[in-house]
Formats: C-alpha cells, sequence, structure tokens
C-alpha cells in the first residue's frame, strides 16, 4: 500500500507491479497425445479444435427419432396460419360512452390545431356533440371514407387563411405523422424535419395576420 500519494515514485512502482511489462507465460495444456505445452499456436489449434466440434457432437448425441410425435407443435403451426388467403382487419365502431369519457378527459393545457377550437370547447360540449360525432366517426369506418370537407377544413374565423397557409399546415401534419409513426433510428431526424415545419407554418401565419390587421387598420 502507497500511504502517501504525493511519492510520485512509490506511486508508480505500486502501479507497475500490477501490471509488470513482461507478460508471464501462457499456462501449460495438454495436447491430444498428452504432452504439456505452453506454444501459444499449439494451444490455440486445441481450442479451435475442440469448439469446432461441439456441434458435431451434439447433432449425433441427439438424433431426432422418427418416433417422435409432432402432432401438437403441428396443431400449434396450423393456429397460426389464416385460413383465408388475405388477412381481414376491421376497426370497432365508437360508442358514444366510449367517445364522451374520451372528451372529458382532454387536456386543456394543448395548444388548438389550424381550426383554432381548444380542448375546452370540446370538454364543455361534450354532452351536446358526442352522439353527433359517434356517427360521423361510424360513417367513416364502415365506408372507410373520410369526407373531403373534414379533410381540407380550415377555420372561417380566421379572415386572413390562405392556401399558403393551408399548404404549410398539411406538410407540418404530415410531418408529425411521419414522425410519430416511425420506429427506426431515423425518428430523431424526422422530429427536427416537424419541428422546423411547425416553426415555418408559425412564422407564415403571424405574418399574415399582421398584414390582415394593418388593412384593417386603414
Amino acid at each position: 500500500m502507497v500511504k502517501d500519494s504525493k511519492a510520485s515514485k512509490d506511486l508508480w512502482k505500486c502501479i507497475h507491479s500490477l501490471n509488470p511489462s513482461q507478460q508471464e507465460k501462457p499456462y501449460e495444456l495438454l495436447n491430444e497425445d498428452g504432452v504439456k505445452t505452453n506454444n501459444v499456436s499449439d494451444i490455440c489449434n486445441v481450442f479451435n479444435k475442440f469448439f469446432t466440434s461441439c456441434v458435431e457432437n451434439l447433432t449425433t448425441n441427439r438424433c431426432m427419432s422418427k418416433t417422435h410425435d409432432y402432432a401438437k407443435l403441428n396443431q400449434f403451426v396450423q393456429k397460426k396460419f389464416t385460413k383465408s388467403e388475405q388477412v381481414k382487419f376491421s376497426i370497432p365502431p365508437v360508442t358514444i360512452n366510449g367517445l364522451f369519457n374520451e372528451m372529458i378527459k382532454l387536456d386543456i393545457n394543448k395548444s388548438t390545431g389550424s381550426d383554432n377550437i381548444g380542448p375546452t370547447f370540446f370538454k364543455l360540449s361534450a354532452p351536446f356533440i358526442t352522439s353527433s360525432l359517434t356517427y360521423i366517426f361510424n360513417r367513416i369506418i364502415d365506408t372507410s371514407t373520410l369526407p373531403s370537407v373534414l379533410k381540407n377544413a380550415r377555420c372561417k374565423r380566421k379572415p386572413y387563411w390562405s392556401e399558403e397557409l393551408q399548404d404549410s399546415w398539411n406538410k407540418t401534419c404530415d410531418a408529425e405523422r411521419q414522425w410519430k409513426r416511425c420506429k427506426s433510428i431515423g425518428k430523431p431526424k424526422l422530429r427536427n424535419r416537424f419541428i422546423q415545419s411547425r416553426k415555418d407554418f408559425d412564422k407564415l401565419n403571424r405574418k399574415a395576420k399582421r398584414n390582415y390587421q394593418l388593412e384593417q387598420q386603414k
């Protein structure tokens, strides 16, 4: 033990003793002939031959008999295959109670979309609009069609809204969907793309709003 760490000479002697510059000779090993050897090449060959023959020895000793019953295994495998050529995918219908419970759980601190209708409005109006929304959602599920009026929805209360803003907003939504659906290592890149797209939209939106307000003041 080194009592005084400031004594660098003694400290380095202690460290060198733990990691000597001269490596010790390898352990001796008995080869196939029963002769001891410490030759590195011979030792490597013995280990290589042993490990490469493990698989062959296992397959020889564990040869499966033809009398084995694989009925349960075949039955399990068959259950994993569908009888129809095409796998059917279905979405369960939306219920009024289920939709109502989701609407009243909306976080009022979340930001609004391009329609400028926040979660507070939906929470307050949930008892009155849940039935209508349930019908609309179930019709979308049944017909597999999204009404164009909803796809290209925009807020009528924003008089400065333009095609340029709508196009920018659509690109932002598309970037967000790609980011959230991504499961690969490219997800951080898609996130940065969404953030930049949202910044561009917000900048364009503020500019359009400011120009509209200036026009109204004239």
